[in-house]
Formats: C-alpha cells, structure tokens, sequence
C-alpha cells in the first residue's frame, strides 16, 4: 500500500491509527479476502487511515466501515 498524504481539510476519518501497520492490519481485516484497492491517508497530526478505492467497495458494504473514495 501507498501513503496519501492528506492536505484537504475536509479528507478525515473518525477512526484513525497511531502507526501505518496498525491501519493496514486494519484494512486487511475488513477487507478480506476481496479485490478491492487500499490507500493509507494520513492526517497533519501524523495519525493513518485506510481509504477503500473504487466503486466495489461500496457494492461490497466497506463504506460502512471505513472511508472509500
């Protein structure tokens, strides 16, 4: 996975992780086992979060776990 450094204000997640592992390992686990793209955006504060990319996460339900784009 990639870093995208978030410089948007409104680009946030109310869930957020102290270390890029922790949010990928979090990712992986809602994701699974499906073909979907995972970015990990990061806050000004240095905080990370994972973005599901693509219209299949939304038809796969991951919007209501994490944020998708």
């Amino acid at each position: 996975m990639k870093t995208l450094w978030n410089n948007a204000d409104e680009l946030s997640s109310l869930k957020t992780y102290k270390t890029y592992a922790n949010a990928e390992k979090a990712a992986a686990k809602v994701v699974g086992d499906r073909n979907i793209r995972v970015v990990i955006a990061a806050t000004r504060e240095g905080r990370f979060f994972p973005v599901a990319l693509g219209f299949d996460a939304v038809d796969s339900g991951l919007h209501f776990h994490m944020c998708v784009a």
